[in-house]
């Protein structure tokens, strides 16, 4: 497996959102437009994104921040994608990740996790994170669409799906 830095999202991310994404019972749009929107466009924030490979094959993306609070340098994870259980192009993007925050002065790392990742929690614990606390739960009164919530763990929500990462 091969990690790089890139700046820029191709039609191949398209490509691989609209492979992967049938994996997940709800997923939001990780399209080549939304990514470049999100990612590349955005004038308040500015993110590193890292692409995986295997061989020439994309097999994930993970996209960090750095941001200062307390006068400490931080980091956090905003989004990433890979097949459902790929915990070998996971953990690949968090190691590269965690070396380029460490060779640029961050040593705490935020990574929110929904409870529909619970499958790749080994892998995100395996890397050096702890579980901190509870963060806030999906809520559901019955409605007509609450049996989408029996298949929660076939979810994919990262910080990239809310304005949680420009608080």
């Amino acid at each position: 497996m091969r990690v790089n830095e890139i700046t820029e999202f191709d039609s191949e991310f398209t490509a691989f959102w609209e492979d992967v994404s049938q994996g997940f019972e709800v997923i939001g749009v990780r399209d080549r437009a939304f990514l470049t929107w999100r990612f590349c466009q955005c004038p308040t924030r500015q993110y590193i994104v890292y692409a995986v490979r295997r061989g020439h094959v994309l097999a994930g993306y993970l996209v960090v921040r750095d941001y200062i609070k307390h006068n400490n340098k931080r980091g956090f994870v905003v989004d990433y994608l890979v097949r459902r259980h790929d915990q070998e192009a996971l953990g690949a993007l968090l190691q590269h990740a965690l070396l380029a925050f460490r060779a640029r002065g961050v040593h705490l790392v935020t990574f929110p996790v929904s409870p529909s990742q619970q499958a790749d929690l080994p892998v995100i614990r395996r890397h050096g994170f702890l579980f901190h606390k509870q963060g806030q739960h999906l809520m559901n009164q019955g409605g007509p669409q609450s049996n989408l919530l029996q298949s929660v763990k076939t979810w994919h929500i990262t910080a990239a799906d809310s304005d949680m990462d420009f608080v």
